[in-house]
C-alpha cells in the first residue's frame, strides 16, 4: 500500500497472464498498468451470498518479464 493505492508487482521468467477481478461498480480507469503487452476486459460473475450473483469485470493482463499495476 502506498498513498496512491494498492501496488502489485509481478515478475515471471517468460510470458504470463495476471488477473484483476473487479466487483460491480468498480472503475477500471482507476487501475494504472505498466509493462502490459495486452489487456482484455471481460465480464465476470461472482456471488456474495448463496444463489445471488453479481456482474463484475475481470482484467486479463498479458505481460512478459515484469508487470506493475496500481489500483487507486
Amino acid at each position: 500500500m502506498t498513498d496512491k493505492g494498492l501496488v502489485v508487482e509481478d515478475t515471471f521468467d517468460g510470458e504470463a497472464v495476471s488477473y484483476i477481478h473487479l466487483a460491480d461498480g468498480a472503475d477500471i480507469n482507476r487501475v494504472t498498468i505498466e509493462g502490459a503487452l495486452m489487456v482484455d476486459v471481460k465480464p465476470w460473475e461472482y456471488s456474495t451470498t448463496y444463489n445471488q450473483f453479481h456482474q463484475g469485470k475481470v482484467m486479463e493482463i498479458h505481460f512478459k518479464g515484469q508487470l506493475r499495476y496500481t489500483i487507486q
